[in-house]
């Protein structure tokens, strides 16, 4: 629980953070979203808080604190800090982030890394673009060495000559060598640097009541040691109320979450902290988050940020010969090619010294 217990102290250094201020009054709700996502192999449940520190409706500072519980012992936790500005010429919102992200694997190692994020949101385009830089090293997961014997043997001809009784005898010499190699294998993990960038449009033709966008993006992140992934992703997004978010996913690529497609939900309620220090309810306006109707780009100055919370890991094997040794033997079996009172004359040809057959 190592991830959700960074997000309640963040959430808690946020809030402190803002009280040490003036108190602001005109600082929209903040949100508290839960995330659900399912693939093939892994399922995803997050707790995702923005809370607004600064700012007014058309430029907000804010803080995003957010937990991950994964398939398995895996545990992810963000902090970030984003900032949202409107426009109205062209009426958009753009904004950035900064995050610092933590990732605990399912081979009980921890990684950290760093992230930057841009975005335009508008009625009808949003834009999004997201860099990666995760620590650099890799941390083993398993050695082992294996042992390998490699034998090669030759044989070629020797001078022939006579011996004492007049036979021609023709030496076969031998040559085996051995190589006995130890290699020492390491299984090792590693966390990958990247990107992903995503343009997408809300569908208006559609009725009201079906708030719904596609999106089209393409991801890369790769490594030092254990090469890359890369490919397009399309992701469809729909909002039966304004609380309520259900999204599929598909990848080219099934390596990056062991899976092509991934389909989820978010619920999202507004939370506002000003509020409840005044005397109100910290979760006012929730009723009409449930209503059926489009958005207004007000509403989403407070939207979740979409980039890939997970410190993306690879898995590579490595391997070092530790030791390697060789030895030649070399033996000689002598070959009766003519006896000493066989009639020939000339008997077999000879061959010169070293020929093999």
């Amino acid at each position: 629980m190592k991830a959700w217990k960074r997000v309640v102290g963040a959430v808690a250094v946020a809030w402190c953070g803002a009280l040490a201020g003036a108190e602001q009054a005109d600082l929209p709700a903040g949100g508290i979203t839960v995330v659900t996502h399912v693939g093939a192999k892994d399922n995803e449940t997050v707790l995702d808080v923005l809370a607004p520190v600064s700012g007014d409706n058309a430029r907000l500072l804010m803080l995003n604190p957010r937990g991950s519980l994964l398939s398995g012992p895996e545990e992810e936790a963000n902090l970030g800090v984003v900032y949202r500005r409107m426009f109205e010429d062209p009426f958009m919102i753009v904004g950035g982030n900064l995050f610092y992200d933590s990732r605990w694997t399912r081979y009980g190692h921890h990684f950290n890394q760093l992230g930057a994020g841009v975005e335009a949101l508008s009625r009808w385009i949003d834009f999004r673009f997201n860099y990666y830089l995760p620590e650099k090293g890799r941390k083993i997961i398993r050695e082992w060495e294996e042992t390998s014997v490699d034998t090669t043997t030759t044989r070629r001809r020797g001078r022939r000559y006579h011996n004492s009784d007049g036979d021609l005898i023709e030496p076969i010499i031998t040559t085996r060598t051995t190589t006995i190699t130890t290699t020492r294998y390491t299984l090792f993990e590693e966390a990958m640097q990247g990107y992903d960038v995503e343009l997408g449009t809300a569908l208006e033709w559609l009725p009201e009541w079906l708030d719904t966008s596609l999106f089209a993006g393409y991801y890369n992140f790769w490594s030092e040691y254990s090469g890359r992934l890369d490919g397009f992703r399309g992701r469809l997004e729909v909002r039966p109320v304004k609380a309520v978010f259900i999204d599929a996913e598909y990848y080219t690529d099934p390596e990056l979450n062991d899976s092509r497609y991934i389909v989820g939900a978010r619920l999202r309620v507004p939370f506002d902290f000003w509020n409840m220090r005044r005397g109100g309810s910290a979760f006012e306006g929730t009723r009409e988050a449930f209503r059926a109707g489009r958005r207004s780009l007000d509403d989403r100055m407070t939207d979740m940020v979409i980039r890939d919370f997970r410190c993306r890991t690879s898995v590579g094997t490595s391997s070092t010969v530790v030791n390697q040794t060789t030895t030649t033997g070399t033996s000689t079996q002598n070959q009766t090619i003519a006896k000493g009172d066989d009639d020939d004359d000339d008997g077999p040809p000879e061959y010169p010294e070293g020929q093999g057959y």
